[in-house]
């Protein structure tokens, strides 16, 4: 059993698929009649490296081996043929006081200003809330 953030508990049980079915559903059941609305959700087969990772407890470190080294030569990263390529549909900004009071506003939207902020901003106001999004990351 596993409690998760949110009030949500995981339950894992592992078996034959229709008998661990048949057990879900009738806790379901159970549930419902105690006023209780569970969701449930039952993987059938699940891939051996997947149960590995949500059971970290089946993990048995002794079988495993320690870190090797490394022998052989470093390999080379591969270039990507689009550095350095224009992206269509990008407007390009010099500066925030270059901007019309409408390219402004729009600007201060699409980084995440609040549009109450926006809306009502003089463009003094907007320039300085702009700026100080751009070089802290957040707002006043």
């Amino acid at each position: 059993v596993e409690a998760v953030k949110g009030g949500i508990t995981t339950v894992i049980i592992t078996g034959e698929v229709a008998a661990v079915k048949a057990g879900v559903e009738a806790a379901k059941a159970a549930l419902v009649k105690i006023g209780i609305q569970p969701r449930t959700h039952v993987i059938a087969r699940i891939a051996e490296g997947t149960a590995l990772m949500i059971n970290s407890q089946a993990i048995n470190f002794k079988d495993r081996k320690g870190p090797g080294l490394i022998t052989g030569k470093p390999t080379l990263k591969q270039k990507s043929p689009l550095i350095n390529q224009r992206v269509s549909g990008v407007q390009a900004y010099s500066s925030p006081e270059k901007m019309t009071m409408q390219e402004l506003r729009s600007y201060a939207r699409k980084i995440g200003l609040p549009d109450s902020k926006v809306r009502v901003a003089k463009k003094d106001k907007l320039l300085k809330l702009v700026n100080k999004f751009i070089v802290e990351g957040k707002e006043e």
